[in-house]
């Protein structure tokens, strides 16, 4: 087996490649798939600890008319202000987060977990300064002791300091303070009109919905982002691998046993069974294809980095770590076309003529 590999290099090299590229094509695929669908779970099971938002308007209806209702359900919460706001960088184009700000902390934390990216510890919210998203921090190059600006009622932008980089998987920007810092700040008290609901809430919308002020009262599931638009890409990657098995992997296996005719009738002659001779051929072919499995999956899991960045556009934010579930699955299917190719290429060997040893 050996000596066959080393004997033709540049048939182990092109069938390696072959496998490789086959492998890195799936595992980008499945890992983009995966790392969409992946990100909204790690938030809420992480970081966002609530499975519902009870929204309210304050000026029409009273916050405290909805915690008694609360409480009477017995039914955990939080109250928070979290607001669309408009912000900038330096004097740069205008764009949208939302502002959340909290009056304690310490509860908050129970609803909210805060981590800092660089130390991955729990944070909790300052008393001067604002928490933002990693995804607005790397698109506008900010860190803790940066400033941006937040635009007020009146349309004035005001100056806030960065306190820390908080992960953060939805499709928004996120800005995170005090109620002090916020009154501080922006001259108005926090508008605190939405409640963070964590336990079961059945019957609860049948006690609020007729209650003034209501404005919605939703689970997570409008945040959970639906990766159906890769499964096209998806079973493209899947026709374009199968492929390049057929074309690369085949076309080499079948080279090499027409170089291998005189040596393989020779093995038939001398009494080598056909499932022998036919071992002579695939056990190295199985060797090369377990090498391309594993460069592959290197290669798929390097380039699926700079797919996933590419593919963040705006304040998106996908898992960006390596995923073993992709690379098992991709290295399922590229094993199961290498068996496919190695099946259809052997049957060559049956049909080997004992005239091939004079023809060679």
């Amino acid at each position: 087996m050996i000596k066959n590999v080393l004997s033709d290099k540049g048939r182990m090299m092109t069938t390696i490649m072959g496998v490789v590229g086959c492998i890195a094509l799936l595992v980008i695929c499945f890992t983009l798939k995966m790392s969409m669908e992946e990100s909204s779970v790690i938030q809420f099971d992480q970081y966002f600890l609530y499975q519902n938002r009870l929204v309210i308007d304050s000026s029409t209806g009273s916050a405290e008319d909805f915690e008694e209702v609360l409480e009477e359900e017995g039914i955990s919460y939080t109250v928070v202000q979290d607001k669309v706001k408009n912000f900038r960088v330096d004097g740069g184009d205008w764009g949208i987060a939302h502002v959340v700000a909290a009056s304690d902390s310490e509860e908050l934390a129970d609803y909210m977990v805060l981590e800092d990216i660089e130390t991955k510890e729990n944070v909790e919210v300052p008393e001067n300064g604002v928490l933002i998203s990693r995804r607005c921090a790397e698109l506008n190059d900010l860190s803790a002791g940066s400033t941006i600006e937040l635009m007020d009622t009146e349309g004035n932008a005001v100056e806030l300091e960065v306190a820390g980089v908080i992960e953060h998987y939805l499709s928004y920007h996120l800005f995170v303070m005090s109620d002090s810092y916020y009154e501080e700040i922006m001259g108005e008290e926090p508008d605190s009109c939405v409640f963070l609901l964590k336990g079961d809430i059945d019957g609860l919308y049948e006690e609020v919905r007729g209650m003034d002020g209501l404005m919605s009262l939703r689970d997570n599931s409008e945040y959970v982002l639906d990766a159906a638009s890769v499964n096209m890409v998806i079973a493209i990657c899947l026709v374009l691998s199968a492929a390049m098995a057929l074309l690369v992997i085949l076309n080499q296996i079948v080279m090499h046993i027409n170089k291998k005719s005189r040596e393989l009738a020779v093995m038939r002659i001398n009494g080598y069974t056909l499932r022998e001779t036919r071992a002579y051929v695939y056990k190295d072919n199985i060797v090369l294809t377990v090498i391309g499995l594993i460069l592959g999956s290197g290669v798929g899991v390097l380039l699926s980095y700079i797919v996933i960045r590419i593919f963040e556009l705006e304040a998106r934010r996908y898992v960006r770590t390596p995923n073993l579930r992709a690379c098992l699955y991709s290295c399922a299917v590229g094993a199961l076309f290498a068996l496919i190719v190695n099946l259809i290429a052997l049957r060559r060997v049956n049909k080997l003529k004992l005239t091939d040893v004079n023809g060679n």
